[in-house]
């Protein structure tokens, strides 16, 4: 797909980014085909959706996307291992469980930092996914 405009590229540098902390927490296990793929388009998708409405884009939530992904790829990471101790791959349902556990993470720190209930957190609030 061709990057046309300054937000696709944005999306796709934020993509990369992510998907480098996700997999290095993740690490030594990796992600099957089929989980990151799925993982990248819901991220490719919400980030279409949210980041152009959040005020100053990827760059001022950077931090926290990067730290709510090591904490998505940690925890696929030790569900594909509680699941079978020699596991070397994260399955699609394993990635989809980690994914929700951290989106729902995502919420609490940010309705912490907002002072809001976490069920009320938004884009306006910098909610980029979830």
């Amino acid at each position: 797909m061709p990057l046309t405009t300054e937000i696709d590229k944005e999306i796709e540098a934020a993509l990369a980014e992510i998907i480098i902390a996700r997999d290095a927490a993740a690490a030594p296990l990796a992600f099957t085909e089929e989980a990151a793929e799925a993982s990248d388009e819901m991220s490719r998708s919400q980030f279409r959706a949210n980041l152009p409405l959040i005020p100053g884009g990827f760059a001022s939530i950077r931090k926290g996307l990067l730290a709510a992904s090591a904490l998505f790829g940690s925890t696929a990471k030790e569900l594909a291992l509680f699941q079978d101790i020699k596991a070397t791959e994260i399955t699609l349902t394993q990635m989809e469980l980690a994914r929700e556990f951290a989106e729902q993470a995502c919420r609490m720190r940010l309705g912490e930092a907002k002072g809001k209930d976490p069920s009320t957190v938004d884009v306006s609030d910098g909610l980029a996914c979830g």
